[in-house]
């Protein structure tokens, strides 16, 4: 078996962006397990040597291909007709497990750390580019000269190759193989991508612009000034503080008054300042139209596909993210403008989408790992777990008390919130931020005691952990990942063991699931936290129970983890279906 690092270098307005068709590949670099290595440029390769020797080890089942962010690479081989198969080895997933703790998870950052390399090529390149810019001349990276641009690459590659070597015996493999697979998944995902009704995005970017001049001009006459802008923090604190003559309700660290969003739920429900909610309402149609709906219709291909960025190396837990757009940060589905982001997204025609979420991993898990009986026991007899919380919590407590939904909102904040380890402050924000709730912080609290009093096992296991962090430097998950955790933070260690145990079981399902798709016409669109969205067709729609049962895990921990579809014409209109179990 030999071994062959592979890295490229691109140009482009948005080189980062695969898809920007832009985005150019301009240089190979390459670096063999014979200790030699080289460049080809893109464009004068043909015939050459060393295009002739490189593309055979490309295709060679006998050749390892190392990358650092492989997705990256593969995209933009893809984008030039390059070929490649056999195994394929990621080095900056590697990374993800074996060095858990790192603050930045570039190859520069490695490098310099783990090889003590100055990276002199970085500093040449960087050196030119300065005083380009300084004479008023281009001075993108790559309009520099090949004797500074390709020593650079070819430092890229040859480092990625060490970097796998330093790395190769202090990497979990069942891991890494899980996570190779995942990548896969990943790609195909996001090459699939989802549909999005751009009629409907445009008529509601349109009713938020209406929106967000109501909004405006309510401010506009409230203050006497036509041009008071709502983003102005300095503005915004005049208007709520100092005209009002009340003290900031927040500062930041160096004592200035805040205007973020828990502090306009603050002076709305503390103060009773109707002036914050008008702020709050335009900010959400502000952020809406800006960050989401421009998106939808300006990135959709000319079939009206919106393909989108899942990093599965997005968290130190392992969790997912996602950009380009942000579908994770999407506002909960609601009446209001804001709240309709979601119905943008449409199945194609003859599909529909199913959504098969997790319900309550993380409160499950946490409950599976802690050895919380009360909430086992409530799992096992299948009861409403933030009910039973609630109940627990104020006992005499039923669901036709006209403070049910309040409180049972503030125990399902609790349920989720207490095994991140939070302080009483922080639940108050979690509460503000997640319910738009306002509760005091002698309130908050109080229920964070009232709430250790009623599962005591939650207190050992943090004691547990921190013990685990004392002794080994942070914390294992239940499927053999590490993450590093600094002792003055040990209580985040329970939420890492947590969270990263249903990361891991989440992307173990995902791969299942989409294997079980190989063939079919019917495909993962998308993971979004704890809920993973298909594309069934209506051929196919016996596929729905099988891909649920996939995903279950009923026999690995204390408690079945078990799931909830939703089928919808639109992501954002879901209609929960009640399936058997098939046998």
């Amino acid at each position: 078996m030999r071994f062959l690092a592979v890295d490229t270098e691109t140009e482009g307005p948005d080189a980062l962006n695969t898809r920007d068709p832009r985005t150019k590949l301009t240089i190979i670099s390459f670096w063999y397990d014979t200790g030699k290595g080289g460049t080809i440029k893109w464009g004068s390769h043909e015939g050459t040597e060393d295009w002739e020797r490189l593309q055979k080890d490309l295709v060679d089942p006998d050749v390892v291909k190392l990358f650092w962010n492989a997705k990256y690479d593969l995209r933009i081989f893809r984008a030039a007709g390059i070929k490649i198969a056999g195994k394929i080895i990621d080095v900056m997933l590697m990374g993800r497990i074996a060095e858990t703790g790192e603050p930045s998870y570039t190859l520069k950052h490695f490098s310099r750390k783990f090889l003590n390399t100055t990276y002199r090529e970085e500093l040449r390149l960087k050196e030119w580019v300065k005083k380009r810019k300084k004479e008023k001349l281009p001075h993108s990276y790559g309009d520099a000269p090949d004797r500074i641009l390709l020593p650079y690459a070819l430092k890229d590659a040859q480092c990625t190759f060490e970097l796998f070597w330093v790395m190769k015996d202090n990497t979990n493999k069942q891991l890494l193989a899980m996570e190779h697979a995942v990548l896969w998944t990943t790609m195909r995902m996001e090459d699939r991508g989802m549909m999005v009704d751009t009629d409907f995005a445009s008529a509601l970017a349109a009713t938020c612009i209406k929106e967000k001049q109501k909004q405006r001009a309510r401010l506009c006459k409230e203050v006497g000034d036509a041009k008071f802008n709502p983003n102005s923090p300095k503005q915004l604190a005049k208007m709520f503080y100092k005209d009002a003559g009340r003290d900031a309700v927040r500062t930041t660290d160096k004592g200035n008054p805040q205007v973020d969003r828990i502090a306009l739920y603050i002076l709305r429900d503390k103060f009773k300042d109707e002036r914050a909610q008008w702020v709050l309402d335009w900010r959400k149609v502000d952020k809406a139209n800006g960050t989401y709906l421009n998106h939808f219709i300006e990135e959709s291909d000319q079939h009206q596909v919106l393909r989108g960025s899942f990093n599965q190396a997005g968290t130190r837990t392992g969790r997912f993210s996602s950009s380009g757009p942000n579908l994770q940060n999407i506002t909960r589905p609601s009446n209001e403008p804001s709240g309709r982001l979601r119905q943008c997204f449409i199945a194609r025609p003859g599909f529909r989408f199913v959504c098969i979420d997790y319900d309550q991993v993380e409160l499950r898990l946490g409950a599976c790992l802690g050895g919380v009986r009360g909430m086992l026991d409530a799992v096992r007899r299948g009861e409403d777990l933030h009910g039973v919380t609630a109940k627990r919590m104020w006992p005499g407590l039923t669901e036709g008390d006209p403070s049910w939904k309040t409180k049972r909102q503030v125990a399902k904040t609790l349920n989720f919130a207490i095994f991140y380890g939070i302080g009483s402050e922080k639940f108050m924000d979690t509460l503000i931020r997640e319910s738009e709730m306002y509760i005091s912080l002698h309130d908050a609290s109080a229920f964070r005691r009232r709430y250790k009093e009623i599962y005591p096992e939650i207190e050992e296991f943090f004691f547990e952990v921190a013990k685990e962090v004392a002794d080994t430097g942070g914390v294992l998950n239940d499927y053999g990942r590490f993450m590093a955790v600094h002792k003055y933070k040990s209580y985040v260690g329970v939420n890492y063991k947590v969270q990263s145990t249903a990361a891991d079981l989440i992307k173990q399902k995902m791969v299942k699931c989409d294997r079980l798709l190989k063939t079919c016409k019917s495909g993962l669109v998308a993971i979004v936290h704890d809920e993973l969205i298909f594309e069934i067709h209506h051929t196919e729609k016996l596929l729905i129970p099988v891909l649920r049962n996939a995903m279950e895990e009923l026999d690995r921990f204390d408690v079945p983890l078990t799931c909830s579809v939703s089928i919808a014409e639109n992501w954002g209109e879901k209609t929960a279906v009640n399936l058997r179990r098939a046998i």
